[in-house]
């Protein structure tokens, strides 16, 4: 049954081409890099969210709420790799989805330019972003905030 099982999860995963995989985090380099440590060290940009910079109002905290998961284990869903040749992936620690907690915690936006028009994700991403906004968590409590892509874009 167990054999059965991991199979079909194999083949779920393997049918959309993210295989999952394994680590230890072992550096946090901002609020939406990290390095894990598995069968090789990767470097990790989180899909799907943009965190403030660490010079940006929040910057600081969005790091250390990824502090948190130092010499953690995470689950890994590989989405891709980018121009910078970092892995795009979703973490996963005790099966709580890391890239969603922290747009629900107000440490970061959805970066809606790349995140995919799947109706359920986007669904489920804006909608912690705007209980977020709504509640003044984390960064939406500030008066001043400038969105991730607009301060590189004035600054690098």
């Amino acid at each position: 049954m167990r054999n059965l099982l991991s199979s079909l999860l194999l083949l779920c995963f393997s049918a959309f081409g993210q295989t999952p995989t394994a680590g230890t985090v072992t550096k946090v380099t901002d609020g939406d890099t990290l390095f894990v440590s598995g069968v090789k060290k990767v470097k990790i940009r989180l899909a799907y969210i943009d965190a403030p910079e660490l010079k940006q109002t929040y910057g600081i905290e969005a790091k250390k709420y990824l502090d948190n998961f130092l010499n953690k284990s995470v689950e890994i869903e590989t989405i891709g790799t980018d121009r910078y040749g970092r892995t795009i992936a979703v973490i996963y620690h005790n099966n709580k989805n890391i890239n969603l907690s922290i747009v629900r915690k107000g440490y970061g936006w959805v970066y809606t330019r790349y995140l995919p028009k799947k109706p359920d994700l986007r669904k489920k991403y804006t909608s912690a972003e705007s209980l977020a906004r709504k509640k003044k968590l984390g960064l939406w409590g500030e008066k001043k905030i400038i969105a991730p892509w607009e301060w590189r874009r004035k600054n690098f």
